[in-house]
């Protein structure tokens, strides 16, 4: 079976899921104040981090449901509807649960703790129902997921019926998705289609509350990039047509958002004719920003790259505990007379240290344990190292369970440096011939590394030709041929 790593959307979605971290930690540190979404407000706030907060929150949630929907529908097609939902399950509705009942608590510990040593504005909106909004139970960070086990769902209802359309339909349906990707004005053709689903949102903004009550005017918006992403992979082939007009498009993008932002500050104030057109720039912004985003990692980020993967596999679980760390981290340094810059970049370094450190920690340990498992298991019943463990462990990569499989059978082996008594001398030849096989095997398995998996070729030596016997008979006559 193919793999679905694909490098360029791979580094795409571990580079927004890490943005989170940089968003959250400068949210405290904004002028606005975010009322239920964030009950916590530091007194150093600075403007440039309301920039910050609404530019990352313009394209960062669209292009996850985007890149969420391209690797759903490959999972999809590949596996077929049962493995999915099994798949899915485990890796999206298992760690949701798991996660919320950990970091949840400590959330609203820190929202509680922030308040009860009066470190929130005593004028700021946020501070005032403080006690309320702490003790109430939402989502969180982690709305995400639970939005994209809904897109799921409604995806293994849909998909069915739409197989069931005449092909001709389906053709016509194809063939517009790759003229929209391969279009130079795709994302104002998408954005109309945006902004009627922003349009109940009155604050100017793509609204993501973390309650459980999910609004469906959120669901409707983002759905929107989810199917587009499925579309994509549906037709692949527009893919290499994104990186065409990337740089340009993100230009553009960063341009919308410029006037976008000049409208939402005359929303706030109280203008409500500036709504509609503040929704058409930001709907226009967001899908600038979507396509020259991915465009610009298909072009930079095709190449499979260790260092990326890792990265990638990191960033789910930065993305899962991340949010009490920047709470606390924030609530810590709040009583401290310094500069929101200096507490912003703290705040961003600690929690990034801490995410990523336990991490690979975790990793560690999970991968030792396996190797002794496996190690364990593959030994013989008289505790010599079993030789097809050792290379085993060596064909897959792991040097340090083939030096522990060979420094076990030797400490067994030589503990004493003679044979043992009532036995001729043999079993602690063998012991040697074993760890000295256990040796021989792990630098076989190194040669073949990376080869295709299989039963290893045994050469046998070439038998010698016999010699003829001879004609002449004991008496020195030639023996007469019959």
């Amino acid at each position: 079976m193919p793999s679905s790593r694909e490098p360029a959307f791979d580094a795409l979605r571990a580079a927004m899921l890490l943005s989170l971290l940089a968003l959250h930690a400068a949210v405290p540190y904004i002028t606005t104040p975010l009322g239920e979404l964030w009950p916590f407000q530091d007194r150093s706030t600075h403007f440039a981090f309301d920039i910050l907060v609404a530019f990352l929150h313009t394209f960062r949630i669209p292009l996850l449901f985007f890149v969420a929907g391209y690797f759903a529908a490959s999972l999809y097609l590949r596996r077929g509807a049962k493995a999915f939902v099994v798949h899915r399950s485990r890796r999206i509705a298992l760690p949701l649960v798991a996660a919320w009942l950990v970091t949840a608590p400590l959330t609203i510990a820190a929202f509680r703790a922030g308040a009860a040593a009066g470190r929130a504005p005593d004028a700021s909106p946020a501070s005032l129902p403080l006690a309320q909004i702490a003790g109430q139970l939402q989502w969180f960070h982690l709305w995400f997921l639970f939005d994209l086990l809904l897109y799921y769902a409604a995806a293994c209802a849909l998909v069915p019926l739409v197989r069931r359309l005449p092909e001709c339909t389906k053709d016509r349906g194809l063939r517009a998705v790759d003229a929209f990707y391969r279009h130079p004005w795709a994302p104002l053709l998408a954005a109309p289609i945006t902004a009627l689903t922003l349009l109940p949102m009155t604050s100017g903004m793509l609204e993501t509350p973390g309650s459980f009550a999910r609004p469906p005017a959120t669901l409707l918006a983002n759905g929107i990039f989810v199917l587009a992403g499925w579309g994509l992979f549906l037709r692949r082939e527009a893919v290499a047509a994104l990186p065409a007009r990337a740089w340009s498009r993100v230009l553009w993008g960063v341009v919308l958002f410029a006037g976008w932002l000049v409208l939402l500050v005359r929303l706030q104030a109280g203008e409500a004719r500036a709504h509609l057109p503040a929704i058409a720039l930001l709907a226009a912004a967001c899908w600038f920003l979507v396509l020259g985003l991915a465009g610009v990692f298909v072009r930079h980020f095709a190449t499979p790259r260790a260092a990326t993967r890792q990265l990638a596999d990191a960033s789910y679980w930065c993305y899962l505990a991340h949010l009490p760390v920047v709470v606390w981290c924030a609530v810590g340094l709040a009583g401290i007379d310094w500069p929101g810059g200096v507490k912003y970049a703290l705040v961003l370094l600690a929690t990034t240290t801490a995410c990523l450190g336990t991490y690979a920690l975790g990793m560690r340990v999970l991968h030792r344990g396996s190797a002794r498992a496996t190690a364990s298991a593959s030994t013989f019943s008289s505790g010599r190292a079993s030789p097809r463990a050792a290379v085993a462990a060596a064909t897959a990569g792991s040097a340090e369970m083939a030096a522990e499989a060979k420094s076990k059978s030797r400490k067994r082996f030589r503990r004493r440096g003679h044979a043992p008594s009532g036995g001729s001398g043999n079993a602690h030849a063998r012991g040697r011939q074993g760890a000295a096989g256990v040796d021989s095997l792990a630098g076989e398995a190194k040669k073949v590394r990376g080869r295709r998996a299989g039963p290893a070729r045994i050469r046998r030596p070439r038998r010698r030709p016999r010699p003829r016997a001879s004609s002449r008979s004991a008496s020195g006559s030639r023996r007469p041929r019959r």
